[in-house]
């Protein structure tokens, strides 16, 4: 191990400043994390498209040239198969796996005959060649997918978030800028668009709404992904409530800072950054009982429903758009439960807790 700092290559799939495990990384490369370690960023910016060679030996000349103790491989899936080998061939000591959500959790046995081959055999062999693993949630522990390498495991560590402030003239020139009225009711969901996330039972419960709920009712979905089209094709068809497809955005904290409750109707879950992000503005969640979202939402600040039960969620719906009251004090709660559990800060001391962790088993 190195005299000074240990040195820990960072690998991550995205571009930095987006959300997800690379947005947690951006908070943990700017966090005092540095002060007690070096770390080195090793991106893989794009999809590998199958097994890419080329790739994997382009980042184990990036891993082997820092000389690093460790490295900390974020997620599972294609990725994290090509993040693990790469730090295998560049011999590096401990490789530790973060779990952050698997390929497996989309597919259940169903999927296309790449997701089949990368849930049942990139994701295994992945872990195999770990030497530690972590997830970011309690319930991830209780995954099919990790009981042959338990042993492996060296904590959770749950993602973390900043607190920002509430700004009144923010949520005014952000629903100004999207023709939104300040007497208006905004849900905002936040989040890849692809069927899994529950988009298709939210427009399903909206559209069950009483009519005056609807009358005055926006909904914000933010994110891409690959069944776009079919979602903005049933937004456009909803009557009342009036969809706003915006895409892959930078400005979300704004977006939230312009709403009045968040949404999140996944059919399966780890722990959602949206989430804590919206929880964090003060937003009141209402959201499926999945996952790590039920040990978050356990802290106070929102509604479960069982997932993909379209009349549970619309009847939760109902109660926060007719309540202003129980939003403003559902919020509050919301907001303290990530300041109490969930800031950047308890995630990057979990983080560091495990890092040493996994260092002293090198000396071993």
């Amino acid at each position: 191990m190195n005299a000074s700092r240990p040195r820990i290559v960072q690998h991550s799939f995205g571009s930095l400043g987006s959300g997800g495990p690379i947005g947690a990384l951006g908070r943990i490369l700017q966090s005092d994390l540095v002060e007690s370690f070096e770390f080195r960023h090793v991106q893989q910016s794009m999809a590998a498209g199958g097994i890419n060679l080329r790739l994997i030996r382009q980042m184990a000349r990036e891993m082997r040239d820092f000389h690093p103790d460790m490295a900390h491989i974020r997620g599972l899936g294609n990725e994290g198969f090509h993040g693990v080998l790469a730090a295998r061939i560049a011999r590096v000591p401990r490789i530790l796996v973060s779990v952050h959500g698997s390929v497996g959790d989309v597919v259940a046995g169903h999927g296309s005959l790449r997701q089949r081959i990368v849930s049942g055999v990139l994701e295994p062999i992945t872990l195999r060649m770990a030497t530690d693993v972590a997830v970011v949630c309690e319930a991830a522990l209780h995954k099919a997918i990790l009981r042959r390498v338990g042993h492996k495991l060296v904590g959770v560590v749950p993602n973390g978030v900043d607190i920002p402030s509430i700004s009144a003239t923010v949520r005014s020139r952000t629903r100004h800028a999207l023709g939104i009225a300040s007497d208006d009711v905004v849900l905002i969901i936040v989040a890849r668009l692809a069927h899994d996330k529950g988009h298709a039972n939210m427009l399903e419960s909206l559209e069950t709404l009483p009519r005056e709920c609807r009358d005055n009712t926006h909904v914000l979905i933010v994110g891409d992904g690959p069944d776009s089209q079919s979602i903005a094709a049933r937004a456009e068809k909803l009557e009342g409530v009036r969809a706003h497809m915006l895409g892959r955005r930078l400005d979300v904290d704004s977006l939230l800072a312009a709403s009045d409750a968040f949404v999140l109707p996944s059919l399966h879950e780890n722990m959602s950054n949206a989430l804590l992000e919206a929880m964090a503005a003060g937003l009141p969640v209402v959201s499926t009982a999945v996952g790590g979202t039920t040990e978050v939402v356990s802290h106070g600040g929102g509604i479960l429903v069982p997932p993909g039960d379209a009349d549970a969620l619309s009847e939760a719906l109902e109660q926060i758009l007719t309540d202003a009251n129980l939003r403003k004090e559902l919020g509050a709660r919301a907001r303290l439960a990530v300041e109490q559990n969930y800031t950047t800060q308890h995630m990057t001391a979990a983080l560091a807790s495990v890092y040493w962790r996994v260092l002293e088993r090198q000396k071993k």
